[in-house]
């Protein structure tokens, strides 16, 4: 126990040394990361937590850094953010390079769907690959109809376009179906009819069924009752696998099963479907895919598809794992997210709050971020933990690097308030759209009245010189603001605060209104060009950050 209170002093306080308030659910998850067993001391451990929180929380930055720096020092190093170049080669490539993303219909991608990918696409580009969408939907009972069109258009915007075929494997019932009938009458696969839990207590014992040993023409008796006769639960088709192998998951595992559940593209034409094990080996093998790119929890399944491949006499897949990132405090269900837009707290699939790719894509996210994010992560089979803070911190920079040199600088008025300055002048002059890569092309005449933020306002000292951004300098003398000076350099060496402002004319100004993070609607004043900003263009609204226009005047915050 004080090596676990040790522990949740230190990673409280390294949360207290990167924020303000100490995050309870990332101490918790570092404090189980290391000490696995306090999982299920958690009713003994929370009040240590919230005592050790609520005591860090007393203390200034300082004092967590010089407490940190005692008991840890080596949390206070900050880790440097490394982009690889490229990822390292794929093994035994000999020909060419076929990749394949195969997710299932139950809705559009998130970001765990676009880490792996993404790795996928970035190989399919490393060696000139093919990248297939296979969207896997045999299992009628986990299927969103409308994922039929959102994969694929969610899949061209991750890849810019690099899906290079698109395959249902539910139009592919026939094939299956040939290759079932060939495992039957070769004597690899056999048609069971036991109960399963009979067969679960024999194969743990490592005894076979008394299906196994029939003969080839009894089990294609028995498909054909499959297809015409039997219903969902009577029989199910099975590997004949080494019944004495160590793994019992390896012994005699289901290829095909009865669901008569009506399919959302097929209607009731098919009851006999391939579980995923089977279409995906018959898939792999057709499309000629040379390497699997997927989870290390799919280790057990590259076996399986691997002992089916085999009794075809057929190359598999190489099969490349990686670990598996745990997106800390994302929800990434799509079948609670389903529910929560039906019951309308989200408004769809790419409501801001989301960790959807519909959702980042309306904010002004690019693809190409989200491609680096994958290539950081890399191929490991190390398990990964990325808090919120994280993800956003390192995609933020990523999108960042990519938008920046395209996006014109506006400013915009959130909370206005009205100044005037005594004596200022009136001045006409253009501010810059980049400013090193756009010069000009915003146009302003000032005189003595302007809008500045309300917190700015507030935050004027009696005497401080304060400029406002590419305008004029000026000073604060009792209730009354006074012109200083016009010039940059005037100010340099008597003020340290610059801020933003519009001029107090309405035929300079727009009206426009931004979506925030936390999917709240703010109105505020913007200059008068922002009126020409079109659909999908990102700007950078000055102090408040980069914003993807949703329609004209409407724009959705994407991030700092």
């Amino acid at each position: 126990m004080d090596k676990i209170k040790e522990s949740i002093l230190k990673f409280a306080l390294q949360n207290g040394v990167k924020f303000d308030a100490v995050n309870q659910g990332s101490v918790i998850s570092k404090v189980i990361g290391e000490h696995p067993a306090v999982k299920d001391k958690m009713k003994e451990v929370s009040p240590i937590i919230a005592e050790t929180i609520k005591l860090v929380n007393t203390l200034s930055k300082e004092e967590r850094i010089e407490k940190l720096k005692e008991i840890a020092p080596e949390l206070l190093e900050e880790k440097k953010h490394e982009v690889r170049e490229g990822l390292k080669d794929l093994p035994n490539v000999n020909d060419k390079v076929v990749l394949r993303a195969a997710p299932s219909p139950s809705g559009p991608l998130h970001i765990g769907h676009a880490y792996v990918f993404g790795l996928n696409y970035q190989y399919k580009k490393q060696y000139k690959g093919k990248y297939i969408l296979r969207i896997e939907d045999t299992n009628a009972d986990n299927i969103d109809p409308e994922a039929y069109k959102m994969l694929p258009e969610d899949f061209a915007w991750l890849t810019n376009n690099g899906i290079d075929e698109v395959v249902v494997q539910s139009d592919r019932m026939e094939l299956y179906y040939n290759y079932a009938v060939k495992l039957l009458d070769e004597g690899f696969a056999y048609v069971c009819t036991c109960k399963s839990e009979v067969f679960k207590e024999k194969l743990d014992k490592a005894t076979p069924c008394d299906c196994r040993k029939l003969s080839v023409e009894e089990n294609l008796k028995r498909w054909q009752k499959m297809l015409n006769e039997y219903k969902e639960g009577d029989a199910v088709m099975r590997f004949k696998s080494d019944i004495n192998h160590p793994n019992p998951a390896m012994r005699d595992f289901p290829l095909i099963r009865i669901n008569e559940s009506e399919h959302p593209r097929q209607g009731m034409k098919y009851k006999v479907w391939p579980l995923m094990n089977f279409a995906v080996a018959i898939d792999d093998m057709d499309m000629g895919v040379s390497h699997a790119i997927r989870g290390k929890d799919h280790a057990d399944n590259a076996k399986r598809q691997a002992m089916i491949h085999d009794v075809l006499k057929v190359n598999t897949p190489e099969a490349v794992s990686v670990g598996r990132i745990n997106f800390e405090g994302f929800d990434l269900s799509t079948t609670q997210t389903k529910a929560r837009i039906k019951e309308q707290h989200y408004s769809g699939w790419d409501d801001i709050r989301l960790p959807f790719l519909r959702a980042l894509r309306r904010r002004g996210y690019q693809a190409a971020a989200l491609q680096k994010f994958a290539v950081s992560m890399g191929i490991t089979l190390t398990d990964k933990t990325v808090s919120q803070e994280e993800f956003a911190k390192t995609l933020n920079a990523f999108n960042k690097e990519i938008i920046d040199p395209i996006s014109n600088r506006q400013y915009a008025i959130l909370n206005p308030a009205v100044i005037t300055i005594q004596h200022a002048p009136e001045l006409s002059f253009e501010q810059d759209m980049h400013p090193s890569l756009r010069k000009g092309g915003r146009p302003f005449k000032t005189h003595q009245n302007f809008y500045i933020e309300n917190n700015d306002l507030k935050n004027i000292s009696e005497g401080e010189v304060v400029r406002l951004m590419g305008c004029l300098n000026f000073k604060k003398e009792g209730n009354t603001f006074t012109y200083v000076s016009k010039e940059y350099q005037e100010f340099k060496d008597v003020g340290k605060k610059q801020i933003h402002w519009l001029p107090q004319d309405q035929s300079q100004l727009t009206k426009i209104k931004i979506k925030l993070e936390d999917n709240t609607d703010v109105e505020a004043f913007a200059e008068k060009g922002v009126e020409n900003v079109k659909p999908n263009n990102i700007v950078q609204f000055e102090r408040i950050g980069f914003c993807r226009c949703d329609a004209k005047n409407s724009f959705w915050f994407a991030h700092r």
